[in-house]
């Protein structure tokens, strides 16, 4: 599996200025789990496309409570 470019704790520091992401594409990094889909869904980001394809650490439980924050979000998993 791929690798993304960055850490749990730099993907929540990108997250801060997030106020205009809508669409976000992290297909296939290894290193995404519940913890990442968890700060997503914590983030004030008004995000409406989630692409994880290949990202199989990450839960079905983390992406329900992703649909619970983000109405109407379309998910690729």
């Amino acid at each position: 599996a791929a690798s993304c470019n960055y850490t749990l704790n730099g993907f929540k520091t990108l997250l801060k200025g997030c106020s205009k992401l809508q669409k976000l594409e992290l297909w296939d990094c290894a290193q995404v789990d519940d913890a990442w889909i968890d700060a997503l869904a914590n983030s004030g980001c008004p995000l409406k496309e989630l692409d994880v394809s290949g990202c199989w650490q990450v839960s079905e439980d983390a992406l329900s409570r992703l649909r619970e924050r983000f109405e109407g979000i379309t998910i690729e998993s």
